[in-house]
């Protein structure tokens, strides 16, 4: 049982915490790669170490293809969700539904793609198309890390001259505005959520809108003037060669960043149209309006909640329940909304990725 205003204090600590922890994140992460470069270099240009690449680059494609099978069919009604899919498909409008879907998740992750490039090219010359293919490897990688933080290892690992560490930082950045949209939105939202479908005290709800607000925009303007981020990255305890590293920042001017900015807004407004759509598809009987208010407020709990892909759909599931369920719909539609999207979104993206991370040769063997 909660007791009053415990919801807002609860989610917003949570959201501060998810702020604090992507950065912490971040920081191990760049570390990580600071220990790889080193290994790297210590390693000869041997048959057995290109062998190893290929291996390695083998299993994980392998293990990908595993993991999604695995994830279909072992999870919690999953024949419930394939047989309500089938049954879906016994409508005309299914095929309509599902067709923009599809075409949806291509731009959804075009977009990403453009986003990344645009970040990138400080670094790199690099081609749409090389980035879209670098954006669906790093969704693989990402499929055994929390929160989807190998994404920036399947990614930088695409580059061949750029600084992998540099590529890392700047892809950090690049992820770091799709948070601030969620936040931005779901800050929105929470004012309409706690107004018209909470019995919480309004003094409570106020607070927490306006301090999710606050960190939102606060957010924002840091993003919008990230060369301003420097001096205090220069402060973490790095050697001074890895130091000079954090002046790539200084390149990107607002006019950039607000173009990413606006690629971050277009995907989150991809991504809620295609849970909408899945929803209507599978009859949920829900008016646009509140759907995206509840769909808004999704996305940031899962967004801010630490989960590894394995346990996603179960929160995504749990997550979508408890805010639809205050419309009074019933609940197999939005699981099943929830179970498909996952499908489309992430694990046929994510194995597109494993077969092009087969072929895909590191810079490393390419002089090889």
């Amino acid at each position: 049982m909660f007791v009053p205003g415990s919801m807002p204090k609860i989610i917003f600590s949570v959201v501060v915490k998810a702020v604090d922890d992507y950065f912490f994140f971040s920081k191990k992460l760049i570390e990580c790669f600071i220990n790889l470069e080193n290994f790297s270099m210590q390693q000869s240009k041997t048959n057995y170490s290109i062998f190893g690449r290929r291996i390695f680059k083998f299993l994980l494609a392998a293990s990908a293809f595993y993991f999604v099978y695995y994830k279909v069919t072992n999870e919690k009604d999953a024949d419930h969700y394939l047989y309500e899919l089938g049954q879906a498909f016994t409508q005309t409008s299914t095929f309509v539904y599902l067709s923009i879907v599809l075409m949806l998740m291509f731009f959804n992750w075009l977009v990403e793609a453009w986003k990344w490039r645009l970040m990138i090219l400080k670094l790199e010359p690099i081609s749409l198309s090389r980035s879209l293919e670098a954006t669906l490897s790093g969704l693989t990688v990402s499929l055994f890390t929390p929160n989807r933080i190998g994404e920036y290892a399947g990614r930088v690992f695409h580059l061949n001259s750029a600084d992998k560490i540099q590529a890392t930082l700047v892809t950090v950045i690049e992820n770091f505005s799709q948070l601030i949209v969620t936040l931005l939105f779901g800050a929105f939202a929470s004012v309409i959520f706690f107004e018209s479908y909470t019995d919480y005290p309004i003094y409570f709800s106020l607070l927490f809108s306006v301090m999710l607000f606050i960190v939102a925009i606060v957010s924002i303007i840091g993003f919008l003037n990230v060369r301003l981020l420097v001096k205090p990255l220069s402060r973490i305890k790095f050697t001074e060669k890895r130091k000079q590293m954090f002046h790539v920042l200084e390149q990107y001017q607002t006019i950039e960043l607000v173009k990413v900015l606006a690629g971050a807004i277009l995907r989150y407004a991809i991504f809620t149209l295609q849970f909408f759509l899945l929803i209507k598809m599978f009859g949920g009987q829900v008016e646009i309006f509140p759907a995206l208010v509840m769909i808004s407020m999704t996305y940031l709990v899962i967004t801010v909640v630490p989960t590894f892909l394995l346990t996603e759909i179960g929160v995504r599931g749990a997550a979508a329940v408890y805010f639809f369920s205050m419309l009074g719909n019933d609940n197999v539609p939005i699981l099943n909304a929830v179970f498909a999207l996952w499908i489309i979104n992430l694990a046929l993206p994510a194995l597109i990725g494993a077969v092009l991370m087969v072929d895909f040769k590191f810079g490393k063997e390419k002089a090889e």
